[in-house]
């Protein structure tokens, strides 16, 4: 392999006397899709063709090899390339034209080569399943911040004003809740974004619900083991509070930027978290700055939740009920934007492509 060039195949099929006199014929296929031809096209080897083959027999072979399924199956559309007219036909076209290959010179010693490109059919049912969009779960990801600050901030008010109205047991619910709603809900949103290629959604809710495990982690170990936590490791801790917060201002001020590619609503939201993590990076030195952060907090989660009830209610009503003012003269979501086209999509039909297998183990049938 060390001096062969690219034009230049290490594959090649058996070369003895017996072999070669055998009849095979390379069938690449590939799908109509942008990007795709024939350079980059997939190959299955139809051994013992007809000496006269017709289109329909490929398109039986494609069948056996579960590449192509029959009419009504959510079927695919088989063209053929006519070299004499350098353009593609339709099987079906093909056999009422007449259409035939005569393989009567091929072999495995030299193949010939048909070039099959497969296209959607629009009017199977298969089609239409194919088109299902993944759901947007950016409302759950929302409702769960929304939440999470609404606890956040009357746990600040409790400690800034002590009250018997809010009882030492609400910070065993309060730390629960900062852990599986605000941490491990928003991870699995992330998580569930990620398949519609959501990369601003994706690296929000998973980025947040990681910061909110570690979060909530602390809270419970506080609030259910006080007694396993080393004396020096209580107390206040001003600059690692204010180090850890000040990065995660960074990270939402990046989200920021970000907002401008979709709508104000979403991006009033983040410039109103970013201010009020800067003021929380000193609310364990100043007490107004902890004061800020309560009412900044409070807003915080009021908005959020606008935004929640808005995104679910245009998403179920399936048109845009509330305007979400889009920064650009198109529709948004309001925690949603993609990333590079095809990024992280792998289509099913390419999948099934890819995996599909001979729908028989018989011996002597096409393989």
């Amino acid at each position: 392999m060390s001096g062969g060039g690219l034009d230049e195949s290490v594959a090649r099929l058996s070369s003895d006397t017996q072999a070669s006199s055998k009849r095979v014929v390379a069938i690449k296929y590939f799908l109509d899709r942008p990007g795709m031809d024939i350079d980059k096209a997939s190959v299955r080897l139809f051994k013992h063709p007809p000496v006269i083959c017709k289109a329909s027999d490929v398109a039986a072979f494609l069948q056996r090899q579960g590449l192509l399924k029959k009419q009504g199956e959510g079927a695919w559309i088989a063209e053929i390339w006519l070299d004499r007219f350098k353009a593609f036909m339709s099987v079906d076209a093909c056999d009422k034209s007449g259409v035939e290959f005569n393989l009567s010179e091929s072999s495995s010693a030299d193949p010939a080569t048909l070039a099959v490109r497969l296209s959607g059919d629009a009017s199977s049912p298969g089609a239409a399943a194919a088109e299902i969009k993944q759901c947007n779960m950016s409302p759950c990801g929302l409702f769960a911040f929304s939440l999470l600050m609404g606890l956040e901030a009357t746990n600040l008010a409790h400690e800034l004003m002590p009250t018997k109205r809010i009882r030492p047991p609400y910070m065993l619910t309060w730390s629960c809740y900062a852990f599986f709603i605000g941490g491990l809900l928003q991870l699995l949103v992330g998580i569930l974004e990620v398949f519609r290629n959501n990369v601003y959604g994706a690296t929000a809710f998973m980025s947040f619900g990681s910061f909110w495990l570690a979060n909530g982690l602390q809270l419970l170990i506080k609030s259910y083991f006080p007694t396993e936590i080393p004396e020096d490791y209580l107390g206040e801790d001003e600059w690692g509070h204010a180090i850890r917060t000040f990065y995660l201002a960074a990270f939402v001020a990046a989200l920021g930027v970000q907002t401008l590619q979709i709508n104000k609503v979403t991006t009033s939201l983040i410039c109103l978290l970013f201010t009020k993590l800067v003021f929380a990076a000193f609310e364990e030195s100043y007490t107004w700055c902890r004061w800020t952060t309560m009412v900044l907090t409070w807003a915080v989660s009021i908005l959020a939740f606008f935004l929640f009830g808005m995104e679910l209610t245009n998403e179920v009503y399936g048109y845009e009920v509330f305007n979400l003012l889009p920064w650009h003269d198109v529709d948004t979501q309001a925690f949603a934007a993609a990333g590079k086209s095809g990024a992280m999509v792998i289509p099913q039909y390419a999948l099934e492509l890819r995996t599909a297998r001979v729908r028989t183990t018989r011996r002597g049938r096409d393989k």
